[in-house]
This record gives structure tokens, C-alpha cells and sequence, in this order.
């Protein structure tokens, strides 16, 4: 996880800036802002889930949340606006690789695709829709109560009113935080490992 949110700084900071195959630049000086940046964050993220919720370590939900792949999410969804992202390839300086920006109710999904090969990955994901299905049946706008019993395993405490969940997986990579209003689920944010 320490390793997406450094990557995801230095996207940030490069869709400022246009990459030509020519330029160059200097990764120490930024690998080390974005590693005291990226710690911050980290730390904050995990002391406000676990402060106002519960955490679960889950690595298949973690992982991949979503009962779909990228395309029958897209499918689910419908409509939805999408912007194109180029992104030099932090492992071969001369590939651009794409990434994805959709959009649509409220919600977006960030999607990171490798020019050579056909699969990408789910980068980062905010979710209000109820269009969109999650593995173990879950969805937006379902109770708390149910959506605890679906982690029975993990001894969380049903009769607590809690305002999210932190599930990760073993190594803290992959989170998705899901986030309730009114007990009811109204958000849920994926972090997905990217190198």
C-alpha cells in the first residue's frame, strides 16, 4: 500500500506536467518527498478508520472488492464520462501506458492499462452507486446490520453502531474502506498494490 500511494503521488504530480520520450528526471529528490508524504497519509488513513470503526483482514475481498472485472463494471454502470491519462511507464522508460478516469454518479474508478498487455488493474475507486455489486452481495445502501453479518468470522461486535470498515489484507496493500451514513453503506474506497 506504501508503494500505490508514493505511485499515486508521483501521478499527481506528473498530470501537471506533459512527458515527452526525451525528458528525464531526477526520481531520487522525489522519491523521498513521497515517501515522508505517503507515510503521513498512510498513518492517517488507518488512525481514522480504526478510531470511528472496525478493521478486517480479508485478502480476497481486499484484493479485488468488486463481484465483477473493469469491462462488466463498466457494463453495471452504464453511462459515465471517461478521460484518458498518459503515463510514462515507471519501469520502461520508453513505454506510455493510459490511465482511465471514469466517471459517474458521484462515484469514480481510476484504471491503470499497461500498453503491452491486454488486462490493467483497478488502481483506486470511490463508489456512492448502488450500480455497481460487490463480492459477498454487498452494495450500496444496505444496511449495517447486514453488511456485519456478512464478516461473522471476524468477531465484530453487531450490537455497535460503527461508522466504517477498514478491510486490508495481510500485508496492508489493498484496503477498502466502507464508509456508513444513517446505517446505511454509503461509500465504499478501494486502494489497490500497484508497482
Amino acid at each position: 500500500m506504501k508503494k500505490f500511494l508514493s505511485i499515486l503521488l508521483i501521478l499527481v504530480a506528473c498530470k501537471s506536467e506533459k512527458v515527452s520520450d526525451s525528458e528525464t528526471r531526477d526520481s531520487r529528490s522525489t522519491e523521498a518527498v513521497n515517501a515522508e508524504t505517503q507515510d503521513e497519509i498512510t498513518s492517517e488513513d488507518s488512525e481514522s478508520a480504526i478510531d470511528s470503526g472496525a478493521r478486517v483482514i480479508d485478502n480476497n475481498f481486499a484484493y479485488h472488492p468488486f463481484e465483477n472485472e473493469f469491462e462488466g463494471i463498466l457494463n453495471e454502470v452504464g453511462d459515465y464520462e471517461l478521460e484518458k491519462e498518459p503515463f510514462k511507464n515507471i519501469h520502461m522508460d520508453d513505454q506510455v501506458d493510459t490511465i482511465l478516469h471514469i466517471r459517474f454518479d458521484d462515484s469514480s474508478i481510476d484504471y491503470y492499462k499497461e500498453t503491452t498487455q491486454t488486462e490493467g488493474i483497478i488502481l483506486t475507486a470511490d463508489i456512492k452507486s448502488s450500480r455497481v455489486t460487490f463480492k459477498k452481495g454487498i452494495k450500496i445502501g444496505m444496511s449495517q446490520q447486514a453488511l456485519l453479518e456478512l464478516f461473522e468470522d471476524q468477531n465484530l461486535d453487531l450490537s455497535e453502531n460503527i461508522d466504517r470498515i477498514l478491510v486490508e489484507d495481510e500485508e496492508q496493500f489493498n484496503s477498502v474502506e466502507l464508509i456508513f451514513i444513517d446505517r446505511k453503506l454509503s461509500q465504499v474506497k478501494y486502494t489497490g498494490y500497484f508497482d
